[in-house]
């Protein structure tokens, strides 16, 4: 079981780039609700595939940071865009991930500030689990999928 962040980034430690990817598009996954844009939930779909091409990979990374660009000025729409910036962040290509990055941690962070964003716009709590809780879980399971 996983309980608290530092636990989480331990577990991520182990994981291979490709499973940071469909790690961090399942707590995308989570917060799918937020993304209204057919295209990006697109995306969020090809980053669980275990066997999406390099091509699919790219076209939808490019897909999710064009949806950021576009809903960032958007007004009104920040869950939407901080959803948006989670599956860029679990898609984001090897070659521009700096040493310290990881593809699951960003997705996770952006994850929860969407939600954080949508408790603010309901001006109440969304959900019987925190976001931090949800992500151990879907964490937990994935890694006992793989064992």
């Amino acid at each position: 079981t996983i309980t608290n962040d530092q636990e989480l980034k331990e577990a991520l430690q182990v994981l291979s780039p490709e499973q940071h990817r469909v790690l961090g598009a399942r707590f995308v996954q989570s917060i799918s609700r937020l993304v209204r844009d057919e295209r990006v939930q697109n995306s969020i779909a090809i980053a669980l595939r275990d066997d999406a091409t390099p091509e699919e990979l790219e076209d939808a990374f490019k897909v999710a940071k064009s949806h950021v660009a576009k809903s960032y000025t958007e007004c009104g729409r920040d869950t939407e865009w901080l959803a948006a910036c989670a599956i860029a962040g679990a898609l984001t290509p090897e070659a521009l991930l700096t040493e310290k990055e990881n593809r699951a941690w960003t997705a996770a962070a952006k994850a929860r500030m969407a939600v954080n964003c949508e408790m603010v716009v309901a001006d109440s709590p969304v959900g019987e689990l925190s976001e931090a809780q949800r992500q151990y879980d879907i964490t937990a399971d994935f890694l006992a999928e793989r064992a």
